[in-house]
């Protein structure tokens, strides 16, 4: 392993790190904790570029605990994006039963007003 892939490791971990802490939980607003698709393609495009470094079999001491960094991160990103498609789905249909609701009022309202 060069000076290149750790330094790619590297910055691919900071990464990681900055993008697993927008997911974190926070007393403020969780509509921020959402990623845009613009975040998780330039995600995946980091993984696409961190993969060929992972191929390998570094003699490297600070190579290797960097790639264990990196499947660090991965491992708890991927339980913050599965605990946050639950709270989504969750909301989700919460919002389909009020809006089911508001049209049962509209359509009451609707017929007393055609009844007045």
């Amino acid at each position: 392993m060069t000076l290149s892939s750790l330094d790619l490791l590297r910055s691919a971990n900071d990464q990681l790190r900055r993008f697993r802490e927008g997911l974190t939980p926070a007393p403020t607003a969780d509509r921020d904790r959402v990623p845009s698709p613009a975040q998780l393609q330039a995600l995946t495009r980091l993984m696409e570029q961190v993969r060929p470094v992972l191929k390998g079999n570094p003699d490297d001491p600070a190579v290797r605990e960097e790639i264990a960094a990196y499947t660090e991160n991965l491992r708890l990103i991927r339980g913050l994006l599965e605990g946050l498609q639950s709270e989504l789905t969750a909301r989700r249909d919460d919002l389909r039963a009020e809006w089911k609701r508001l049209q049962a009022a509209a359509a009451w309202g609707s017929s007393v007003k055609q009844m007045g």
